[in-house]
């Protein structure tokens, strides 16, 4: 699901299938994005993936098995929820 979702506008209900394990970029650039997106427990490498969104308005929560959160929030404008950090994350370069 790489940059599957990149550059969208009024994403509602973004959820993906339990066999994804790559959510890099999968939200980038993204603007207003209205609920909780959920990835499922299998993703590993979730970077990228909230990159420069502006009003992320649900909790932008991401699996337990998550290790690489490099950029994830970066450079975002407005989030009126609380990221949730996985506890097995080991890259969180520039993250927040």
């Amino acid at each position: 699901m790489a940059y599957s979702y990149a550059n969208c506008n009024n994403l509602k209900s973004v959820v993906c299938g339990e066999k994804v394990t790559n959510m890099c970029g999968t939200y980038a650039n993204c603007i207003n994005i209205q609920d909780d997106p959920v990835c499922g427990n299998n993703v590993d490498n979730f970077a990228y993936a909230y990159y420069n969104c502006i009003n992320l308005s649900g909790n932008t929560v991401c699996g337990n098995n998550v290790t690489n959160l490099a950029y994830s929030y970066y450079n975002c404008r407005k989030v009126k929820g609380q990221p949730l950090c996985p506890p097995n994350a080991i890259n969180m370069r520039g993250a927040y």
